[in-house]
C-alpha cells in the first residue's frame, strides 16, 4: 500500500475517532505482516519475489513504513496508541532478530500466526495499555527496560532534584541565576571561563 492509500483507509473511522471514542483509550493494531518467508502457494509463476533472498528484509522494511504511516496520521487523535506488532513478538528493534522471531511464530499459509505468536500481540496490546498514564518519557524505558537513550546520551530522569530545593550539583537554589560557561561571573564583568 501506499502512504495515500492507508491514509484514505483510516478516513472511514475519521467521525468514530472524532465524536463517539474521542475521550476513550484506543490501540490501533497494524496489520500484522505477511508472506515474509514465502508466497501464498506453491506456484513458482506466482509471487516469485518471494524466494528473492531479500524479500523478507524488503517487506519487513514495509511493514515499518506503513506503521509509520499510521501512527503520522493518527497523531492528531487523541488518546491513541500504534501498537508495535513486531517488537512484541520479538522483544527486540535489532531486524535479523525480529525477522528471527517472526519465523518461529508463522503458519505454514505464510498469512498467520502460531499460538504463541498471537499470546505475544496479547502480551503487547495490555503492556501498552497499561502505559498510557504513564509520562512520555518512562513509557520509553518501561517498554525498553533501559533508561532513555537518545544516540549514547543517556537520560537521567531527575538528576538534580533532591526535594530540598537544592540541586546536587551544587547548593544553588532551585530558580535561582544559573551561571553560564560563556559568559563573565558576577555583573561586574570579572572572568569568563573559556
Amino acid at each position: 500500500m501506499s502512504n495515500d492509500q492507508v491514509e484514505k483507509s483510516l478516513e472511514p473511522m475519521k467521525l468514530l475517532h472524532s465524536n463517539w471514542l474521542k475521550n476513550e483509550k484506543k490501540i490501533f493494531v497494524p496489520p500484522i505482516p505477511r508472506y515474509l518467508f514465502g508466497g501464498c502457494c506453491n506456484d513458482l509463476g506466482h509471487a516469485g519475489n518471494t524466494r528473492s533472498p531479500d524479500h523478507a528484509e524488503k517487506f519487513i522494511c514495509e511493514h515499518f513504513r506503513i506503521r509509520n504511516c499510521l501512527k503520522t496520521n493518527l497523531r492528531r487523535v487523541p488518546n491513541t496508541r500504534v501498537l508495535d506488532v513486531v517488537g512484541g513478538i520479538s522483544g527486540s528493534q535489532n531486524s535479523g532478530d525480529q525477522l528471527a522471531a517472526l519465523k518461529k511464530v508463522s503458519a505454514n499459509d505464510n498469512v498467520h500466526l502460531k499460538d504463541q505468536g498471537y499470546a505475544a500481540i496479547a502480551a503487547s496490546i495490555v503492556k501498552e495499555a497499561s502505559l498510557f498514564d504513564l509520562p512520555k518519557q518512562k513509557q520509553l524505558s518501561s517498554r525498553t527496560g533501559k533508561q532513555p537513550d537518545w544516540h549514547g546520551f543517556i537520560s537521567h530522569s531527575g538528576i538534580g532534584k533532591s526535594g530540598t530545593g537544592k540541586s546536587e550539583s551544587g547548593n544553588r537554589q532551585l530558580g535561582s541565576h544559573r551561571s553560564h560557561p560563556y559568559r563573565p561571573r558576577g555583573r561586574g564583568g570579572g572572568r569568563g571561563r573559556f
